[in-house]
């Protein structure tokens, strides 16, 4: 499926929204600069300027390879950010759309990013989630299926979430 055909993924790039992205577990910076590509590429078809993409990642070894692929990647490459740094001291306020590379999480590690990106993050930011379950799991169900409305659980992709708890439930695509 086209991602950017998504009217949610549309909505939350639109760029009257000024976009960013935030990636939470960015390893070696690929999928920073992937991000970058698909979302910038979207953003100036659009009629707006540029979409910044910051990612953290802990491991050191990880986050020094990210920094040299992105002084060796040929093209601008000025909108990606990779940061040395645990990702819970990540301000995602900042941010409308948030990648969770959860699938190799724990349950303690996926339930704190979960409460921290309701707790942090506007009403209508999109979350983009290696896990299907990770917010409906810790009874945070503030989410709905890129695809169509979730029923939670291990594995799975494509997440939008709202800040508020079940109170700000976003309305699934028709």
């Amino acid at each position: 499926r086209d991602v950017m055909a998504l009217p949610l993924v549309r909505e939350a790039l639109h760029p009257a929204k000024k976009p960013k992205v935030a990636v939470l577990g960015s390893s070696q910076g690929l999928l920073c600069l992937y991000t970058d590509a698909l979302c910038n590429s979207f953003v100036k078809n659009t009629g707006g300027d540029s979409v910044l993409i910051e990612g953290w990642e802990i491991q050191e070894c990880l986050h020094g390879i990210a920094e040299d692929l992105l002084e060796s990647v040929s093209g601008d490459t000025n909108n990606v950010r990779v940061h040395m740094a645990d990702m819970f001291t990540a301000d995602l306020s900042r941010f409308n759309v948030v990648v969770l590379t959860s699938l190799c999480w724990d349950n303690e590690t996926r339930l704190k990013i979960a409460q921290k990106c309701a707790r942090e993050l506007e009403v209508g930011s999109l979350v983009i989630d290696y896990q299907e379950g990770t917010f409906k799991d810790f009874d945070l169900d503030t989410t709905s299926n890129l695809y169509g409305r979730t029923t939670g659980g291990n594995g799975g992709d494509g997440k939008t979430s709202t800040k508020g708890g079940k109170e700000g439930a976003v309305t699934p695509p028709s």
